[in-house]
């Protein structure tokens, strides 16, 4: 069967937000001739053109709908999902994002009784808000599905060992890039560093993403007031959301650990959501991006980091070994303390024209590894196998 005459419908309820995964997999895949559908939430509808069926059915995430309203919209939602498969007679229904765990594995297990043959996306092998319930049902997911989809050989290993289920099943895309977050007229270092009232001489530290426990913030707060004894015109730059309670705590514990920093010393920290066109300039005013994660299975930071240009000190968790390559694109740390840590970054910091050039050998290994169209290529014979064995 020729590619045009495969149908897949991918469903993804959280495009938006800067969840753009799915289209650009989506984009590259109809490049290649691929007949595809994506499903995304209904707020996507005037959003941009595009050159395959984009499907705004799933309900809105805005907050000024009531309670009542989102749920009949979310099994209507389900209904017409079943209604378009069985019109359209899609071959392979692959989803990445569910909108709500529990329910829709139910009816994940649903359409499989119903001979649909299914593809998941495991973006998070063992999600670190996971309950005992949760578990139960992403297992029953894992079983239910054709075929697995994860972003690196370790997640793969890791996902067999922990279902029992075989690597046959369970199938490697890598992750793509982040160039859409790369503006068209690209300011310079200089510039960028401007807007935080940085000069050219400083060494530039840069913590991104939400701020979790799991992500080590305080770690590397430790390792800064380390690293400043050694390092002249340390700058620290933090930029993630703090939302919930317990992460507004370790925001105050890291605040305090940093007041006490030699004056001598830039923190900015920016505790709040940073919109997609507002990222880059947090990337290309840094030297180094900073991963002291304690726990965790993928994560798209590295890739973002690498799209600017920007080398990594992460530590030795999930598939952080396998996307670095030591001294080239970053390090990883062989004890995650942030006495291990602060050694690392003056390492860092002790050869400036070395870290230019990790940048620069960054961001190759991301425009040749990490694409989208790469993604998509290992995509195409995992359908072709699903419709071959239907």
């Amino acid at each position: 069967m020729s590619l045009s005459k495969i149908k897949i419908l991918m469903i993804d309820s959280w495009v938006g937000e800067g969840n753009e995964y799915a289209l650009y997999i989506c984009k590259e895949l109809k490049k290649a001739g691929v007949n595809i559908s994506l499903i995304v939430p209904e707020d996507n509808i005037d959003k941009e053109i595009f050159d395959f069926p984009f499907l705004p059915l799933c309900p809105t995430k805005a907050k000024n709908i009531s309670k009542l309203n989102k749920m009949l919209r979310y099994y209507k939602y389900l209904l017409n999902i079943y209604k378009l498969i069985r019109k359209e007679e899609y071959d392979v229904v692959h989803f990445q994002f569910f909108r709500r765990r529990r329910i829709e594995s139910l009816y994940f297990l649903i359409l499989k009784s119903m001979g649909i043959k299914l593809a998941y996306t495991v973006h998070d092998i063992s999600p670190l808000d996971e309950s005992k319930l949760d578990h139960l049902f992403n297992l029953l997911v894992y079983k239910a599905a054709d075929i697995l989809i994860v972003h690196s050989n370790l997640n793969k290993k890791t996902l067999s060992e922990q279902t029992k289920l075989k690597e046959e099943k369970i199938m490697v895309m890598p992750h793509g890039d982040f160039d859409n977050y790369v503006p068209d007229r690209v300011i310079s270092k200089s510039e960028a560093r401007q807007i935080f009232g940085l000069s050219q001489e400083h060494n530039v530290i840069l913590f991104f993403g939400a701020i979790k426990e799991y992500k080590g913030l305080d770690i590397l707060s430790n390792s800064i007031s380390l690293a400043s004894k050694k390092i002249n015109n340390l700058a620290f730059i933090i930029a993630g959301e703090a939302g919930d309670a317990e992460t507004k705590k370790i925001v105050l514990k890291c605040r305090d650990i940093l007041s006490r920093l030699p004056k001598n010393v830039k923190v900015i920290f920016h505790d709040e959501f940073i919109p997609i066109n507002e990222v880059a300039k947090y990337f290309i005013a840094s030297d180094i991006v900073v991963l002291p994660y304690r726990r965790v299975t993928h994560s798209g930071i590295p890739h973002l980091a690498f799209s600017f240009g920007r080398p990594i000190i992460a530590s030795n968790v999930g598939d952080f070994q396998e996307i670095i390559e030591e001294g080239k694109n970053g390090f990883v740390l062989s004890s995650n303390t942030h006495e291990n840590l602060s050694e690392k970054i003056i390492q860092a910091f002790s050869d400036k024209p070395r870290l230019e050039e990790m940048g620069k050998y960054a961001r190759d290994f991301c425009a040749t590894k990490y694409t989208w169209k790469n993604s998509a290529e290992s995509l195409i014979p995992v359908y072709e196998k699903m419709v071959k064995d239907r």
